[in-house]
């Protein structure tokens, strides 16, 4: 009965359910404890927040090397960085996201393809009193600004900062 190895008789989904959400909050707290999603660079008064999914980070802090901002430049303009590692389920459970939502009047999404991270933190903000404005694959007034169709390189993320930031 080989081919039948992982077929689940007598095993109602629902019943797996409590297990899923106890695994996913695990997780989470795993990623939170280990600095798989955590804040890399760090502002006294945060202008804007930029929040870097995966590989994009390498690019997005190449785009500020080619935009001419160094470590103390970049923290005297109050633009801080959080590197996120473990996209899903991205929470506000970490501290250096809760520190970016509280303090940023703008938080700029850098992902490639689509924008599961910058809809989950929508999602996550909707209703707060302090929300920020979330741009990424979009800009405030709708208009497309990180593609979600090919690759991101630190040309086209530094653009998007330099737009965000003069906004």
């Amino acid at each position: 009965h080989e081919e039948r190895r992982h077929i689940r008789i007598n095993i109602k989904p629902l019943e797996l359910e409590p297990n899923r959400h106890e695994r996913l909050g695990r997780a989470v707290a795993f990623a939170d404890a280990n600095g798989i999603n955590a804040l890399a660079h760090d502002a006294d008064d945060i202008r804007l927040g930029i929040v870097v999914v995966g590989h994009s980070y390498v690019q997005t802090m190449e785009a500020l090397r080619m935009l001419q901002l160094d470590e103390r430049e970049i923290k005297a303009l109050g633009i801080a960085v959080y590197r996120v590692g473990m996209p899903s389920p991205f929470t506000l459970s970490n501290a250096g996201i809760r520190r970016l939502v509280a303090k940023a009047k703008f938080l700029l999404v850098v992902e490639e393809r689509e924008g599961i991270v910058e809809s989950q933190l929508k999602a996550a903000l909707y209703g707060h009193l302090h929300q920020p404005a979330i741009v990424g694959k979009e800009d405030r007034r709708g208009h497309p600004m990180l593609p979600e169709i090919g690759t991101l390189n630190a040309a086209k993320i530094a653009s998007a900062i330099a737009d965000v930031y003069c906004a």
